[in-house]
């Protein structure tokens, strides 16, 4: 049980996955479960703790069936009506990322790495909601609203990772490969080598067995493109969304839809409420995808998020409007 009002907690952190619900505790100080009975008379339960001057409650989001989306839509407003006075919303977790060494400029995205769906200076950012027509995807929504309260926040992040306008600290690196709760659960940071990028027309040689039994020379070589630094990498853009399974299709969000990763489950609670994507990369969208980057992905998210909120100011984010009090649809 926490020991603050539940009227304390201003910032929402809505995962997807158990995996990423884990990191976002380890990112927190305290950590207090709590089951209730919410205004709606539903039981839900909600992960509370502290980072810095915020208090922070989160859930968890998980939809893998068309027939439930209504459902995820419902936890985010019982965690808005179980905290009222929310101010800002994170979405964190994981998703497949879309490198492209082809245009210009490259997009050199590794497992691990961070996506943000907002812009930088170079760069625009969203998300965008897709359904599936007859005549292919259709853009059904566009998020752009990222809260105002983290914009301050958002360009002080940007600016500390100039020259580079990517990198994630070595010290954060340091300490996320250290924290206890990373290798306690199995999340350390896998094998690098296991890290391949194969063409996006080779089709995974056994789905019994792991990429291992790929034929090698189907693999996009990226030494030309080698990081003078070990450690993810932060990227800001177009975040693409939709509730239908989308693999091996990688070439079509880069060039067609115009995204650097693909998130299939937040199109599911999607609202027009004011909040910040941020995906941990997990895969690469192909038929390649497993489990293996999954945890160690989610915690990378989980530490950019944390960072975030470290740098918001508490007496800024006091002057937002509840989120619940926000237009919605």
């Amino acid at each position: 049980m926490s020991p603050f009002p539940n009227e304390d907690y201003t910032v929402g952190w809505i995962c997807n996955s158990k995996k990423s619900l884990l990191a976002a505790a380890a990112m927190q100080q305290g950590s207090w479960l709590l089951t209730q009975t919410c205004p709606t008379g539903k039981q839900e339960g909600f992960m509370m703790g502290e980072i810095g001057e915020h208090k922070v409650a989160a859930t968890i989001v998980q939809c893998h069936n068309q027939a439930l989306t209504g459902a995820p839509k419902n936890v985010v407003r019982e965690l808005l009506e179980t905290f009222p006075n929310i101010r800002v919303l994170l979405v964190v977790g994981i998703a497949s990322g879309m490198p492209d060494y082809e245009s210009e400029p490259v997009q050199d995205i590794r497992l691990a790495d961070v996506v943000v769906g907002a812009p930088s200076k170079h760069v625009d950012g969203d998300v965008r909601v897709y359904y599936e027509g007859f005549s292919g995807f259709r853009l059904k929504r566009t998020l752009d609203n990222v809260p105002t309260a983290l914009r301050a926040a958002l360009d002080k992040l940007q600016v500390s990772n100039e020259p580079s306008a990517s990198r994630v600290s070595p010290l954060l690196k340091q300490d996320l490969d250290c924290h206890h709760m990373v290798t306690q659960h199995g999340c350390d940071r896998p094998d690098p080598s296991t890290d391949q990028l194969f063409r996006s027309s080779y089709q995974h040689a056994d789905e019994s067995k792991p990429c291992t039994s790929c034929n090698a020379t189907q693999a996009i070589p990226r030494d030309r493109w080698k990081r003078d630094y070990d450690a993810p990498a932060i990227h800001y853009g177009t975040i693409v969304s939709s509730t239908f399974r989308m693999r091996n299709i990688r070439d079509k969000i880069k060039t067609t839809l115009g995204g650097i990763c693909y998130d299939r489950e937040a199109e599911s609670f999607f609202c027009n409420y004011p909040m910040l994507v941020i995906r941990g990369i997990a895969d690469y969208g192909d038929t390649h995808k497993n489990e293996e980057w999954e945890g160690y992905a989610a915690f990378t998210a989980a530490y950019y998020a944390k960072f975030l909120i470290y740098t918001t100011s508490a007496q800024e984010l006091a002057k937002a409007p509840r989120v619940r009090d926000t237009p919605h649809t």
